[in-house]
């Protein structure tokens, strides 16, 4: 097994050490004290499945507000003496489905439906998705800096603010007919 530093942390594994012969469990006396050791380490062994299961990032991509079991570290504000302990923040994540790109240069907005505002702060952790060319099978990043192999393609350019997702292309980029947007957040 490969070594790492001791500041790397390896995120979260079930351990498949875990082996338990079912001709010895048929075996024990339900009143034996192995019996109840076996209960403890299999209750464990459960426990440990739930807690890794509930941090790994959820492969769900829903059309409204959803935490995606990310969590982010604490806010660095916080410490044990302020009134909100610190604590990991979760990750929110919506998924948008874009239709087509626009077909001239300018920007048009789709509103996102998240609540952000003085008391209602948000910071968001990622802004990603895909265009669609399903004519040509050509596909694009969102957001996206051309001209790359085709110059015809220009910039698409994405951001937030507290109503809309903009979405500002430098050229006619209609022939992506299918986009979808993923964004995801923390609130404080």
């Amino acid at each position: 097994m490969p070594t790492y530093a001791p500041e790397t942390e390896l995120g979260a594994f079930i351990p498949t050490t875990d082996v338990y012969d079912i001709d010895t469990i048929y075996a024990m006396d339900v009143n034996s004290s192995d019996f109840k050791d076996f209960l403890v380490r299999l209750r464990q062994s459960i426990n440990n499945v739930a807690l890794l299961l509930n941090i790994k990032d959820t492969g769900y991509y829903p059309q409204t507000e959803f935490i995606c079991s990310k969590a982010w570290y604490p806010n660095p504000a916080l410490t044990a003496a302020t009134a909100n302990f610190p604590q990991l923040r979760q990750v929110f994540r919506k998924t948008f489905e874009l239709g087509a790109l626009p077909n001239a240069a300018g920007t048009y907005t789709i509103a996102h439906g998240i609540t952000i505002g003085p008391d209602f702060p948000v910071k968001f952790t990622d802004i990603y998705g895909t265009a669609n060319n399903t004519n040509t099978y050509h596909y694009i990043p969102l957001p996206y800096l051309g001209p790359g192999s085709n110059p015809a393609w220009g910039d698409v350019v994405i951001d937030i603010d507290a109503l809309n997702i903009n979405i500002t292309v430098t050229a006619d980029m209609s022939s992506f007919n299918i986009g979808y947007l993923i964004l995801e957040w923390i609130k404080e």
